[in-house]
């Protein structure tokens, strides 16, 4: 049985309003940012993009919806180089810095597929698990993706055959499993590997095909019965490497992808280039209708979350109409000047390097380890934060010794006194203790010098014993318990006002009689 905070947990991840979906942004090589959307395959529509991917057997599995479509720039990446992903929420929860909803909880990974051009159909064999983090002996991957600011990161093995690839960053959150709701997060950032080696996977899957929805780890429930520390590998195990000798000669430079030449603004995939020059009004207003023209491109290429530079050739089209308002020829100002924010590089943290290495029961963790090594099961059942005394029987479980007060029970507080004396008469007995402007009379003044009695405690129950917990075919059984304490303090103006009222009735009621 769940217990109140784990349901109330429960509630909150799996209400529309306030999820927090994520969607893969920024491809980093060794540390540097390729640029705010740069090389990544993603949906234009905002919806889409920050959505999990609607039926994990389908096409979208392999880079997110749109994923099919290929992106104008692809990035050059050294052999051996490390690569880190970045995952960011829509903002509906300005301040919260989440990345992704802290209940969205589950396993991540990172897979591979050689392709002969970036614009290559994703979808089929040729897969290859790079990484993947299930549960790590205290968290979750995506509670370890919070932490570090929503990054995922790998070492790629050296003397990988060189040429493109596709590479796949993946998230599941497992909040809604066992609702037949397992939910990823995916897409792919299209590169150039600069090699000349000759490893290439031993084993390689197909996307779609490489999970199906009734698969255990697609199923798993993460709030009770199920010790996390098993929780079954998503997928294929990480793949090994071996030198294959029939390996094609690798394609030395790269051809496609390229930033076009002249561009000095960059937005995502998209690429501005200076507007013509101009030495009179004609020719200025020429310019202008150019920029606003290229801008417009800017907008249209993406969604709402990837959008910097299109907002630096707006600036950029109001500054060209300023001149040409003001008559100031010839232009552009600033001709040629480069647009676009220096690439920053960041830290990244300790990169695990690819291989198969110890991740709960999965295939891997943060650290490299020669040989898988599972962790030992734990035979006391996982705490939750929810269980401030695990031993003491759950609040819904019938219990010899009820807590002092019962939020269903009000009356029943013994130590508490009732302001007022009820009696059985009519609502017309009732009317007539309303008036309650009359003198005080002498119990009244007493009572006004009187100070208001302090609360009594009331004792607590008897120590109880836990009942004994049968295991249930599911697991382990936590108890819990919810203290509930309620304390009404009655000043004396109320109190006279109820020994008023109470004489009204006795007076009404001798009349009566």
């Amino acid at each position: 049985m769940l217990s109140i905070k784990q349901t109330l947990l429960l509630g909150v991840a799996l209400a529309p309003s306030a999820l927090a979906h994520t969607i893969f942004t920024n491809f980093y090589v060794n540390g540097v940012d390729q640029g705010n959307g740069t090389c990544v395959r993603m949906s234009k529509i905002d919806n889409e993009a920050n959505s999990p991917v609607p039926n994990v057997e389908g096409t979208d599995m392999t880079c997110g919806v749109s994923g099919l479509d290929s992106v104008a720039r692809t990035c050059p990446i050294p052999d051996g180089a490390s690569v880190t992903f970045k995952f960011d929420s829509i903002d509906r929860n300005p301040g919260k810095n989440w990345y992704i909803d802290p209940g969205h909880k589950g396993p991540c990974a990172i897979y591979a597929k050689k392709v002969d051009s970036p614009s290559a159909d994703p979808t089929g064999d040729g897969w290859f698990k790079l990484w993947d983090q299930g549960f790590d002996g205290s968290k979750w991957c995506t509670e370890n993706l919070i932490a570090n600011k929503g990054l995922i990161s790998v070492k790629l093995p050296s003397g990988l055959q060189g040429g493109y690839y596709l590479l796949r960053p993946e998230l599941l959150a497992l909040h809604a499993a066992t609702d037949g709701d397992p939910q990823f997060y995916t897409g792919c950032a299209q590169v150039f590997l600069e090699g000349n080696g000759n490893l290439g996977p031993d084993t390689t899957v197909s996307i779609p095909g490489y999970v199906k929805k009734s698969d255990s780890a697609l199923t798993w429930n993460i709030y009770y019965g199920t010790d996390p520390n098993n929780y079954p590998t998503v997928g294929p195990k990480v793949s090994s490497f071996s030198a294959n000798a029939n390996v094609r000669v690798a394609q030395s430079s790269q051809t496609e992808g390229l930033a076009p030449q002249g561009c000095i603004l960059e937005n995502a995939n998209w690429c501005g280039v200076e507007v013509p020059d101009y030495t009179n009004e004609n020719g200025c207003w020429k310019a202008v209708e150019n920029c606003w023209d290229q801008n417009k491109a800017c907008w249209d290429s993406v969604n709402n979350v990837i959008y910097d530079g299109c907002k630096i050739s707006e600036a950029r089209c109001k500054e060209l109409t300023n001149t040409c308002d003001n008559n100031i020829y010839p232009g552009p100002p600033n001709k040629g000047k480069v647009l676009t924010a220096p690439k920053q590089t960041i830290n990244v943290g300790n990169v695990p390097a690819a291989g198969p290495v110890n991740g709960g029961s999965g295939s891997s963790a943060p650290a490299p380890s020669p040989e898988p090594a599972q962790p030992a099961i734990q035979p006391e059942p996982v705490k939750e934060e929810a269980a401030p005394a695990p031993a003491q029987p759950d609040y819904q479980a019938p219990a010899p010794a009820p807590a002092p007060v019962q939020p269903e029970q009000p009356a029943q507080t013994p130590t508490q006194p009732a302001p007022v004396e009820q009696d059985s008469g009519s609502d017309e007995d009732e009317d007539a203790g309303d008036d309650y402007s009359g003198d005080d009379d002498e119990d009244d003044d007493e009572e006004d010098s009187a100070p208001a009695p302090a609360p009594t405690k009331p004792e607590a129950p008897a120590t109880t014993p836990a009942p004994v917990a049968e295991d249930s075919p599911e697991g382990p059984v936590v108890y819990v318990t919810e203290w509930i304490t309620e304390w009404v303090t009655v000043n004396a103006p109320y109190r006279r006002l109820a020994r008023r009222q109470q004489k009204v009735r006795q007076v009404v009621r001798a009349v009566k009689i």
